[in-house]
């Protein structure tokens, strides 16, 4: 038996204060957050008014930005970049990556992205159910391809438009087909 003097001790409570819901500065946040959301659609609207179905394919049945697309999205809002030396690696099989790390700058906000491609992907290994031997594989073709792929992932990000459904290209004229 603990010796407390005939009181119960109660635990301590820590107490958080929340901003009240009618706070100033909660509702500066939400006025700006809906101002950036609409900038955002007008964004997204903007980057697939200057593509057309040419800079759009089907990988894997989700929509994939070419080069070209890319370029003109980026050239429509002033976005600007560098890009490092490709990096090559070699499997033991054979089959090599691509990998190429670039600089996206857009006003004063600049990202780094990462865009590669192996060998071993089926568009290069695979022709009329066949696998093709690395060999045979064009090598040029997958660094072109990785290149494109770090484009479009650079300038995606930066404007935060990735993730493009079939549906949000419908908007433009392009679809699946």
């Amino acid at each position: 038996m603990s010796e407390n003097n005939g009181s119960n001790l109660v635990p301590s409570q820590t107490v958080v204060d929340v901003p009240a819901i009618a706070d100033d500065c909660l509702l500066s946040i939400a006025e700006t957050a809906e101002k950036r959301v609409q900038a955002m659609v007008r964004i997204k609207r903007a980057a697939l008014a200057v593509t057309n179905p040419n800079d759009w394919t089907s990988q894997g049945g989700k929509p994939y930005l070419w080069a070209s697309g890319s370029e003109k999205i980026a050239r429509l809002f002033g976005i600007s970049w560098s890009i490092d030396e490709p990096v090559y690696e070699k499997d033991e099989d054979g089959h090599y990556t691509y990998t190429y790390k670039g600089y996206f700058r857009l006003g004063g906000v600049e990202i780094e992205a990462i865009g590669s491609r192996s060998s071993k992907d089926a568009f290069f290994s695979r022709a009329r159910g066949e696998d093709i031997p690395p060999s045979e594989i064009d090598r040029n073709n997958v660094k072109k391809a990785a290149y494109t792929n770090l484009l479009g992932n650079g300038i995606t990000r930066l404007l935060g438009i990735r993730n493009m459904t079939w549906d949000d290209l419908a908007s433009a004229g392009v679809t699946q087909d």
